[in-house]
């Protein structure tokens, strides 16, 4: 039928000119737009799918009921390697403690006199004797170490006592100094082998315990007995005089 339709139309076209035409073209077009109308407006039923409900069904048993989750097994925590303890440290060595040093023996003597040419004297003495070192068996003499006292060897003049009269002279005072040393060397043992009172009592030792000396007549002289080396120190400050004995290297 559609096909007798279509041929009708084709001769009309061709008869009737460009105006049929383009009305034949419209019918047509419009004829197969309502063909295609009428497929389309007969759809297919719905079938509701069945799954849903099952789900409905699985949700709706499972309502209210714990589901139990297995337990995952805590994992194992590595146990630390033991420390091995290190070694004690090695104690560090003490120093070694030298032993203190001292003196054999020392003494002292108060300076009595405010004469500063009579300090200076004494002082200049300490100075020659400072240090003086005596081996085994060596004879300390004061004359020989302090030499003359004259004004070429440094002395300058003060009172000196002289047939128990004080004058002036020089090098007054070292006798102090020669008496201090006296008493630092019988302390310290060595042996005396010279030593003068004086021809008057002094103030600044005990009676007997001074060492009187003049050049060229009156000496002091002792003797290192000790088996080793001893040296002499001495020293003046303002108010006293310091002779000491020690054990020489």
């Amino acid at each position: 039928m559609l096909y007798q339709r279509t041929n009708t139309i084709n001769k009309l076209i061709s008869k009737g000119g460009f105006k049929l035409k383009k009305i034949i073209s419209f019918i047509l077009c419009t004829f197969i737009v309502l063909i295609l109308s009428s497929c389309r407006s007969n759809p297919k039923p719905y079938k509701e799918d069945p799954a849903p409900a099952k789900n409905m069904e699985y949700k709706e048993s499972n309502l209210g009921k714990t589901q139990s989750v297995p337990e995952t097994p805590p994992a194992e925590t590595p146990k630390p390697d033991p420390v091995q303890p290190s070694p004690p440290a090695p104690a560090a060595k003490e120093p070694e403690k030298k032993p203190v040093s001292k003196p054999l023996a020392s003494y002292s003597t108060v300076l009595l006199s405010s004469d500063k040419d009579r300090t200076y004297n004494i002082k200049h003495g300490a100075k020659k004797i400072n240090g003086y070192k005596l081996n085994p068996g060596d004879t300390f003499s004061f004359n020989e170490v302090v030499g003359k006292r004259s004004a070429e060897n440094g002395f300058k003049t003060a009172a000196i006592i002289v047939n128990g009269e004080y004058e002036e002279g020089f090098g007054g005072g070292v006798c102090q100094l020669s008496t201090t040393i006296f008493n630092s060397a019988d302390k310290a043992g060595l042996q005396i082998l010279e030593r003068h009172d004086h021809s008057k009592t002094v103030g600044y030792v005990p009676k007997g315990r001074d060492a009187a000396v003049n050049y060229g007549s009156l000496d002091l002289k002792f003797k290192n007995t000790k088996k080793y080396p001893v040296e002499i120190r001495a020293s003046v400050d303002d108010k006293r005089v310091y002779v000491s004995i020690w054990r020489a290297s």
